[in-house]
């Protein structure tokens, strides 16, 4: 389940740790062909503001897909990523990271503001002390790659800038 606690009682990016780590539960990739043992790859591209928190979820994890976390500025290296959170120092190259993993299956993930509205996947932020989601069903559809509903309804669905950048019902 998707924490909805508030985002002030919990440092920020601890709070949102979790939401990234969970996305692995609520998002279905097509068919992986080595039928081994389901794998995800967190990968979080440029400065890393989780510190050491996603590496502690790892650990503490007890679920039976394996997760591995992976820091790297490099475009090449994230097209290898089941999630892909674009820390707020790469928006200065936002149109090339979408560019590079076009039409891959990666669900891409970030704080930057609009982050939904530019093409990105899930955008999170913070409103009213919560953790909020606006998610752009457009480039999830794009992707391959499925949203549980449940997920979609805990999210705002925004359009992105092609399509007028209006937020949906």
């Amino acid at each position: 389940m998707l924490p909805v606690a508030p985002a002030m009682s919990v440092p920020e990016y601890s709070l949102k740790a979790v939401f990234l780590f969970n996305f692995t539960e609520f998002v279905a990739w097509p068919e992986n062909a080595d039928n081994g043992p389901p794998r995800r790859q967190i990968c979080v591209l440029g400065k890393n503001p989780f510190n050491d928190n996603l590496q502690k979820l790892v650990i503490s994890r007890e679920k039976q897909t394996e997760i591995k976390i992976h820091y790297t500025q490099s475009l090449e290296a994230i097209k290898h990523c089941h999630i892909l959170f674009i820390s707020r120092s790469e928006e200065y190259r936002i149109t090339e990271v979408f560019h590079a993993i076009e039409h891959l299956p990666i669900l891409t993930v970030s704080d930057i503001l609009n982050f939904a509205a530019r093409r990105g996947m899930i955008e999170l932020s913070v409103k009213s002390e919560r953790i909020s989601l606006s998610v752009n069903l457009k480039s999830v559809r794009s992707s391959g790659i499925k949203l549980n509903s449940n997920l979609v309804e805990l999210a705002t669905v925004v359009s992105d800038d092609s399509d007028a950048g209006q937020a949906s019902p």
